[in-house]
């Protein structure tokens, strides 16, 4: 799957650090470098590592839980197995989505499969010569000898102020006829825990083909984005209520 470039702004994370890596990446020189992309959901961490395959020129190849799971015990690695060797035989960017699926911590597991199939995710990881990306929510769970085995993590937090006018601006501020006025985007650049996918969920829910442009206004789509923030703090509350 060909790749495409987004502006970098609408990461938070480490830019000098990341534009590192990738002039790393592009040496002609450099051996296969595995990434660990970590942070809360919706971040867009998955979109980064297409922006790094698109900066190497090469495909990109991603594989999900549903993509390698299997429920025959020893399909799993098989399925692996062959994702790596494709990614090796395509030269391609082989990223795992959501790789806590398959590198959680051995000594969570309950059963002996559990044990395979990561102990077949580490050793491919490891062998591989292919560049490798993995994303994950959950660093914390992932097994020790995953993080030895990568080279880079980069690390994705919330948007700052500054990220969230630009997302505002890119994603939201086109929905409606007017500008924003400067005390809602005083209050805008208040809010937190505010990622990429917010700005993506609150202008599928106003987009043109369901609303009518002049019924959108920068009071409904900030409440819209509230509403997406009050979410997270309810889902919080209800963890430690459990």
């Amino acid at each position: 799957m060909k790749s495409e470039t987004l502006p970098l702004e609408n990461f938070s994370i480490n830019k000098e650090e990341l534009n590192y890596i990738i002039k790393l990446l592009k040496s002609k020189n450099s051996m296969p470098v595995h990434i660990m992309l970590y942070g809360p959901p919706g971040t867009g961490k998955t979109a980064l590592a297409r922006h790094i395959a698109h900066k190497l020129d090469r495909e990109y190849f991603i594989q999900r839980a549903s993509d390698l799971q299997n429920c025959f015990i020893g399909e799993t690695e098989k399925r692996i197995a062959r994702a790596f060797h494709h990614a090796e035989e395509e030269g391609a960017v082989l990223v795992i989505d959501e790789a806590d699926t398959f590198l959680y911590s051995r000594d969570m597991a309950l059963r002996s499969w559990e044990v395979s199939f990561v102990n077949e995710f580490l050793v491919n990881l490891e062998e591989c010569k292919c560049f490798c990306i993995c994303t994950t929510n959950r660093l914390e769970e992932l097994d020790p000898a995953s993080l030895r085995r990568v080279s880079y993590k980069i690390k994705f937090d919330y948007a700052g102020s500054s990220q969230i006018i630009a997302l505002y601006n890119s994603l939201l501020r086109p929905l409606c006829d007017t500008e924003i006025p400067p005390q809602l985007e005083r209050e805008l650049k208040t809010f937190t825990k505010l990622t990429p996918g917010d700005f993506h969920s609150v202008r599928s829910q106003y987009n043109s083909f369901l609303s009518n442009e002049n019924t959108v206004t920068h009071e409904i789509l900030i409440n819209a984005l509230m509403r997406e923030i009050s979410m997270k703090h309810e889902k919080i509350k209800a963890c430690f209520q459990a």
